[in-house]
C-alpha cells in the first residue's frame, strides 16, 4: 500500500516561478515535472528551432520533462536525434521511445531527466497510428510519458494498460503526463479518474497561439496524494500546445 497523503494546495500560477533544487540533491522532496508537445520541435511561424524549444523547458526548470511528438534521425528534422539536442540544450538525461517509423528515421515521446533512469520500459498501445506508453524509474518516483490515440475506443483501451502498469510500483508515486487527445469532460478522462487525480489546471493548452481546447495532462496515482501542489500552465508559440508543469511534494 502507499503512503498517503494530504493535498495542501492546487492552484495555477502564469508566468516564471522560482528554480527548486532537484531531487537529485537530496535535500528536499519537491518535484517539478513538465509536459510538453513539441511537434519535433517546430513552432507557430513553422520553423523548426531546438534552442527555443530547449528554453521554454528551461524557464521551468524540471526535474522531468515528458515530451511528445519528437523526431529522431528524419529527414524533415535534418536527420538530427532531437531528444539528444534537447538533452545537450537542458542539460538533462534523454530518453526516447519511437512509436512510429517516419521519414527515415523515428517519431514518437521521451523524457528529459535530472536523474538517471533506474530502468526504462517502452510498452505499446493502440491506435489506427501506432501507440506508446514511456516509463521511467527512479529512486524516489516513476514517471510515464504518453501521446495518446484519435480514436475514443483506443484511447479506453489505453487506459486499462497504463493502469496495469502503475499497479506494479507499489510504495512508489507514479506520475503520468503528455497530450492524451482528450478534453476534461471526455469518456477517457472519467476513466483516467478512476487511478489518478489530474493535477494540472484543465485549461485550453491547443492551439497554442489562441487556445480553445485542453489536451494536455498530468496526473499522480490515487494512492499518492502529494501533500502540496502547485500547477501551471506556460505561454508561448514554441509548439502548437501549450506546456503544461506542476510542482508536488511528497
Amino acid at each position: 500500500m502507499k503512503i498517503k497523503f494530504l493535498i495542501a494546495s492546487l492552484f495555477l500560477l502564469i508566468g516564471a516561478t522560482a528554480p527548486l533544487k532537484s531531487m537529485a540533491e537530496g535535500e528536499i522532496r519537491d518535484l517539478r515535472v513538465m509536459s510538453f508537445n513539441v511537434r519535433h520541435l517546430e513552432g507557430i511561424d513553422n520553423v523548426i528551432d531546438a534552442s527555443r524549444t530547449a528554453a521554454v523547458i528551461n524557464r521551468v526548470v524540471p526535474d522531468v520533462a515528458l515530451i511528445q511528438e519528437i523526431d529522431s534521425v528524419t529527414d524533415r528534422s535534418g536527420k538530427k536525434d532531437q531528444m539528444a539536442e534537447l538533452g545537450k540544450l537542458t542539460g538533462m538525461f534523454h530518453t526516447f521511445g519511437r512509436a512510429i517509423d517516419f521519414g527515415g528515421g523515428g517519431y514518437g515521446i521521451g523524457i528529459l531527466s535530472r536523474q538517471k533512469p533506474l530502468d526504462v520500459k517502452r510498452i505499446p498501445l493502440p491506435g489506427d497510428e501506432p501507440r506508446l506508453l514511456l516509463v521511467a524509474e527512479f529512486k524516489d518516483y516513476v514517471v510515464a510519458c504518453t501521446h495518446l490515440a484519435l480514436e475514443e475506443d483506443a484511447r479506453m483501451e489505453s487506459v486499462k494498460i497504463i493502469a496495469a502498469e502503475m499497479k506494479k510500483y507499489p510504495g512508489k508515486p507514479f506520475m503520468i503526463g503528455g497530450d492524451w487527445n482528450a478534453t476534461p469532460s471526455s469518456p477517457l478522462l472519467q476513466a483516467m479518474r478512476e487511478y489518478f487525480n489530474i493535477i494540472t489546471p484543465q485549461t485550453p493548452t491547443f492551439p497554442a497561439d489562441k487556445p480553445v481546447e485542453c489536451l494536455d495532462y498530468i496526473a499522480v496515482d490515487k494512492d499518492c496524494v502529494p501533500e502540496k501542489c502547485c500547477g501551471r500552465l506556460l505561454t508561448g508559440t514554441a509548439s502548437d500546445h501549450r506546456a503544461v508543469s506542476v510542482t508536488v511534494s511528497f
